[in-house]
């Protein structure tokens, strides 16, 4: 803000030499450049000494970063302008000690921040959210000679240590010992090893399906079919890992369809028992 006496009856305010359309004593300066006044009464006329003003355009608040989801145990970068005087960053808005350089690294959830000085100007980036998540270990599980991966985002199996090509799935049905790979959503590379599971139990009589008998697709997520060649009828009851029965029904003509868009996720065993309803 510049400021002249007020007693002059007319005062005219000059910018490099042009005059300005402003005629009060204060005069507030947005633009660089040379500034004077000339101030006039009934007897005198006075030009003021001139003044130069600098205006600095503020700094761009640059956020730089690759990604906002990272594992426990490790972190995100997250980059500011570089061009700046002094830095401060922030998280949840609360500042972060011993946090003044150009480059944080991000290592805890919440909304990252910083402010920046640059001369006279101050700066205020906007915010961005890390999220850094706590690391799953995956198991396996083994059902009707199929093992089964838990929710990730990429598989690739292995057998005694080798890659299978293309066993890219969730499932796989193993000649022998596995071990298993799994890139869960955070792309955090972990390990699982399978040694030795049991079968369980899938019908009244065996731990292994007859020759002929089929049930697939396994996993499934709409249907499941049962195909037992040979056999007129029978009673079929679908269980979860717990023991609970959450489907049963009868089997007859050597097979059926069975609609599992109810159930919930997760593996299942099913028994299985030749005769018709309520025989023996």
């Amino acid at each position: 803000m510049l400021d002249v006496d007020n007693s002059a009856l007319s005062i005219e305010w000059y910018l490099d030499g042009e005059l300005l359309p402003w005629d009060q004593p204060q005069y507030e300066a947005k633009e660089g450049g040379t500034y004077y006044a000339i101030l006039s009464n009934e007897v005198c006329t006075i030009q003021t000494e001139s003044i130069e003003i600098q205006v600095q355009t503020p700094p761009d608040p640059t956020l730089v970063y690759e990604g906002t989801l990272a594992c426990e145990g490790d972190s995100i970068p997250i980059i500011a302008n570089n061009a700046l005087d002094s830095w401060q960053w922030y998280l949840d808005g609360v500042p972060i000690e011993s946090a003044n350089g150009p480059q944080y690294w991000a290592h805890s959830s919440g909304e990252y921040s910083y402010t920046g000085t640059l001369g006279p100007c101050e700066i205020s980036s906007e915010y961005v959210t890390i999220s850094i998540v706590e690391a799953i270990v995956p198991t396996l599980s083994f059902l009707n000679d199929t093992l089964f991966a838990p929710p990730a985002a990429a598989y690739q199996w292995y057998f005694n240590g080798e890659l299978l090509e293309g066993a890219t799935g969730s499932f796989l049905v193993p000649p022998g010992e596995r071990q298993i790979h799994g890139l869960d959503p955070r792309r955090k590379r972990l390990r699982s090893h399978f040694r030795a599971l049991e079968v369980d139990l899938i019908n009244s009589v065996s731990n292994r399906l007859p020759q002929g008998w089929k049930l697939y697709p396994n996993p499934a997520t709409d249907w499941l079919v049962l195909e037992v060649p040979g056999v007129v009828d029978g009673v079929f009851a679908l269980y979860d890992l717990r023991g609970r029965m959450v489907l049963e029904g009868v089997v007859g003509g050597g097979g059926r369809r069975l609609d599992v868009r109810g159930l919930g996720p997760g593996c299942m065993y099913w028994k299985f028992r030749r005769g018709k309803v309520g025989g023996g």
